[in-house]
């Protein structure tokens, strides 16, 4: 197995200025995308403990390994 890469030797001035402007779609798309289902799962947590803590007078110490916004967990 070969891999060649081309080099470009030259960016056009536009480009590197779009490059600069909006290249941090590239990396906010995935990340807002990971942290959307990260923060569903955290909402369904929060819901699933408030009603465990009700009824036991104890939060799971699971949750406490998931929770982001948890420093007892590190």
């Amino acid at each position: 197995m070969k891999l060649t890469i081309k080099n470009q030797e030259r960016y056009s001035r536009g480009e590197l200025i779009l490059r600069t402007l909006f290249g941090w779609i590239y990396i906010a798309i995935p990340h807002g995308f990971l942290l959307f289902f990260v923060g569903i799962w955290s909402s369904i947590l929060s819901f699933v403990a408030f009603w465990i803590i009700l009824f036991t007078a104890r939060y799971p110490q699971s949750f406490l390994n998931f929770r982001p916004d948890s420093i007892a967990g590190h």
